[in-house]
C-alpha cells in the first residue's frame, strides 16, 4: 500500500469515528431525551470511596518501587546491570498478578461468590 493510499485510508477511519461521536452526541440532545445520572455508566461496589482509595494508594507504592528499581538499573553497569534488570523484570510481573487476582476476586464478589462463575480473561 502506497503512503498516499495508506493516508486516505487513515483519513476515512478518523472521519469514521468522528461521525460516530458527533452522531451519539446528537442523540443525547433529542427533545424529551433525560441527561444521564450523574455518575452514569460507572461501575458501583458498595463501599467504592474507600476501595478506591486503597487501589490508588497500592497503585503509588508500586509505582515508587518500580521508579526506585528503574533508577538502580538505569545507574547500574556491567553484570550489575543484567541483575537490575532482572529486578524490574520480576516487580513487573509480580504486580502485574497481584492486580489480576485482585481483579478476580471482584469478579467474584460482583457475581454474588456463586460456584463456577469464571472471572472473564483479562487479557
Amino acid at each position: 500500500m502506497g503512503r498516499m493510499t495508506g493516508v486516505g485510508v487513515g483519513g476515512s477511519i478518523v472521519a469514521g469515528v468522528v461521525t460516530a461521536v458527533m452522531a451519539t452526541g446528537l442523540d443525547a440532545g433529542v427533545a424529551g431525551a433525560e441527561p444521564p445520572a450523574k455518575g452514569a455508566g460507572r461501575m458501583h461496589h458498595g463501599q467504592g470511596g474507600d476501595m478506591h482509595a486503597q487501589m490508588r494508594e497500592q497503585m503509588q507504592q508500586h509505582d515508587a518501587r518500580l521508579d526506585e528499581l528503574v533508577a538502580a538499573m538505569n545507574a547500574a553497569e556491567g553484570d550489575a546491570k543484567v541483575d537490575a534488570i532482572a529486578a524490574v523484570v520480576n516487580e513487573l510481573v509480580s504486580q502485574r498478578r497481584t492486580r489480576r487476582a485482585h481483579m478476580e476476586q471482584r469478579w467474584h464478589k460482583q457475581q454474588g461468590g456463586k460456584p463456577g462463575t469464571a472471572a472473564p480473561d483479562s487479557e
